[in-house]
């Protein structure tokens, strides 16, 4: 009997504990998925946030070239009223 391979239950073994080690590795998925999630989710309400002082900015220059030009509009035509006279 020397020469016989005494028989074991390890592949059994290995068998269920890789599948324990895929249960954990989905679950550490799940994990890492849902904390991108939250991630993009915080990312995309940044942009938003970034979007809407853009469009303010714009609004607000917008609004200073209007006055300017209405500013300017009567200055010179005072200053015709003025040369005129």
């Amino acid at each position: 009997m020397p020469g016989r391979a005494i028989r074991t239950p390890s592949r059994g073994a290995e068998r269920i504990a890789n599948r324990y080690v895929a249960h954990l590795q989905i679950t550490c998925l799940e994990m890492e998925k849902a904390r991108k999630g939250r991630e993009k989710a915080g990312a995309l309400q940044r942009v938003e946030t970034l979007d809407r002082r853009l469009r303010d900015i714009e609004a607000e220059k917008a609004s200073l070239l209007r006055w300017l030009a209405g500013h300017w509009d009567a200055h010179r035509m005072r200053a015709r009223r003025e040369g005129a006279g």
